[in-house]
This record gives structure tokens, sequence and C-alpha cells, in this order.
């Protein structure tokens, strides 16, 4: 963008952009048993940061590698009259349309059902009956873990962090940037608790 109105994108249009501080980070918990039955979630989430997505746009639709890419990069550049905001494939990117820009930058905010669980104490008298005296408590349950998240942001997981090279202060400048870090992943669990 032309910040300084000189008819030319020069370093003197440069200006910062996003912010990877989140305006809201909140989250919820609860707890509730019934006749036996105990069910457990919590959610956490937050809201008003940006994500710098490097790995996405810079690997996946800059056509900068001779591999696979993203499928949006069909929608390219290709001839003058073309309205899209991925630019067009050429090799040595000679027009610097993979310099850090707008382009980049995607709402970061989410919510995520981070744990949820659903168990069954089987009563005592039931544990009687099955000639099951030596245990005291029986509970079977499934659980899950990030089982939801809702995001608009187009990389694995919204809930990036830093990566650490040993320098405290690059650590500090690489916040809210994605390089394709591993997302979290989503589990199942099935269990039985026996307590003698």
């Amino acid at each position: 963008m032309d910040l300084d109105k000189d008819g030319h994108i020069t370093d003197k249009d440069r200006t910062m952009i996003g912010n990877p501080v989140p305006g809201i980070i909140y989250g919820f918990s609860g707890n509730v048993q019934y006749r036996g039955f105990d069910f457990s979630l919590s959610v956490s989430g937050v809201r008003g940061n940006n994500i710098f997505n490097a790995f996405y746009t810079y690997w996946l639709t800059g056509m900068i590698r001779p591999f696979n890419a993203s499928a949006e990069v069909l929608d390219r550049w290709r001839e003058p009259g073309d309205i899209t905001d991925v630019p067009r494939a050429v090799a040595n990117d000679p027009n610097k349309n993979l310099r850090p820009s707008t382009r980049y930058i995607q709402d970061g905010s989410y919510w995520r059902l981070k744990n949820i669980s659903l168990g069954y104490t089987v009563p005592l008298s039931a544990l009687s009956r099955l000639s099951l005296n030596a245990v005291s408590t029986l509970r079977v349950y499934i659980s899950s873990q990030n089982l939801y998240t809702h995001s608009r942001y187009k990389g694995f997981d919204p809930e990036i962090g830093a990566q650490y090279s040993g320098d405290s202060q690059r650590y500090n400048l690489r916040r809210g940037i994605d390089t394709g870090q591993y997302p979290q992943p989503r589990t199942f669990l099935v269990g039985i608790q026996l307590n003698f």
C-alpha cells in the first residue's frame, strides 16, 4: 500500500501491522454430578489478536518451491484484469510479493473445547452383586482433549507458541508468528478407574 502517496511502493511505505497480544483471554470450566454420572468440561479462548501466518502464506501459496502448494494458487494473478489477492507465479519473486505484508496477517481469535469427560460410578450395591467386594470404587469414563476449535484462522492451530532458539530476545520477537508448528492433537480416552 502506498502509505506516503508518492505513487511508488518503497521502504517509506512500511508500517506496523498486526498485534500478537490478545485483547481478551478467557476460560470456563464446570463439573456436574447426578446419580453416579459425572460430567466435566473446560473451554478456553482468546480474542483480538493477529497471527502472522508465515507457513500458510509463504510455503503453501507463495509458489517458491517446486512441489505441492495450496489449491488457492489456482486463483493466482495471470493476466491484466484479474482480480485476486494471490500474486502471479514467477521464479525468484522479482516483484517481492513474498515480503511481509497484510497478506500474512490473519485473525487469531478462537475458542476451544479443551477438555470434556463423561463418567459413571457403579453403585456399591451393584459391586456386591457382582462379587466385587474388594473393589471400593468402579468408574468407567470417556474423555477427549481438544475436541473442537472454532476459528477463522487458516493455519493448523490458532493456539500457537513462539519457537525458542536459545536466544530470549529472538524468542520474544517471534510471538504470534506461525511457522508451521505441530498443532495440538485431538485425543480420546476410554478408561476404567478402580479403587480397592
